[in-house]
Parts: C-alpha cells; structure tokens; sequence
C-alpha cells in the first residue's frame, strides 16, 4: 500500500492534512480517511451576492452525491465568502494555473452559472463529459448548454 491516499477528501499533496496537523494520524492508519469517489466543478464568478445566493444548491449536490468534492472557481473578491463553506472542498480563482488544474483533473459533473465569456472559457477548460449551464460555442460566444440554462439565456438576452 502506498503512504498516502491521494483519493482522500483531506488530501492535497502539497501539504500535511488537517487531521495529520491536529492528530498525527497517517494515511496508513487514519481513522478520518473519507474516500472521493468524483468531483464536482461550480463556476460561479461574478457578483458578491449572487456568488453568495448560488451556495444554496451545495446541499442538494452533496446529498445527490455524498462521495464527492466540490471545486468551485470564483473571483478573488467573493472568494472570503465562500472560504469556511463546509461544502466546498477546493477552492480556486481564475488567476495561476487554473487551466492546469481543471485540465488534469477528472470531473464527473461541471457547472457554471455565469453568462460571461470568461466563466464560459472556464468551463470549457474543465474535463468533464458533463457540462451544465453555459459555455462557449464553436464562435466563441456564451451559449446554453442544458434546457434549464435556455430559460434564463433568454431572459438575459431580450430584457
């Protein structure tokens, strides 16, 4: 067996775990070792508030799939609201190497419920074979990707 459990909740690979700080446990024989079983991106950039309103829909995801990680990609600016979310697992910003990240790393779903470009441009980075919400078409302009993103496309576009 390796010395770490890279499928762990707890686990980042960069530094020790928290129940490694606080108990001095390892992964060997941690009694808080709790198995990710997929991972979930949301894309929510703009707007402190609607950042804010959009944690609503973490419950629901966690209760819908109890073995999975949250990603969430935000703003800098929003990103103290959304820090001691008990939900979210990962917690990243469009600056560095996000790209990166969302390119290695396997998504079982990914959302964005943004109408920009660059959320959009964001998703499309994300590997996932299911995306929700909206993206970028072959032009490179934000298009709905799911009925329920239809709905409100058009509400945003003909006020």
């Amino acid at each position: 067996m390796l010395y770490f459990r890279s499928d762990c909740r707890h686990f980042s690979g960069e530094k020790p775990c928290a129940p490694h700080k606080a108990e001095g446990v390892v992964c060997r024989n941690c009694a808080r070792f709790e198995a990710v079983e997929e991972r979930i991106l949301v894309i929510k950039l703009d707007a402190a508030g609607d950042v804010l309103r959009s944690t609503c829909l973490l419950p629901a995801l966690k209760a819908a799939h109890p073995r999975a990680a949250i990603w969430w990609v935000t703003e800098n600016s929003s990103k103290p609201l959304l820090e001691k979310t008990p939900y979210i697992d990962t917690l990243l910003t469009p600056e560095g190497p996000l790209g990166g990240y969302l390119g290695a790393t396997s998504f079982s779903l990914a959302y964005n419920f943004d109408m920009s470009r660059k959320a959009a441009a964001i998703l499309q980075l994300a590997n996932s074979t299911q995306k929700h919400g909206f993206g970028l078409s072959k032009e490179g302009v934000v298009v709905p990707l799911d009925p329920y993103a239809e709905e409100w496309f058009e509400m945003g576009l003909f006020d």
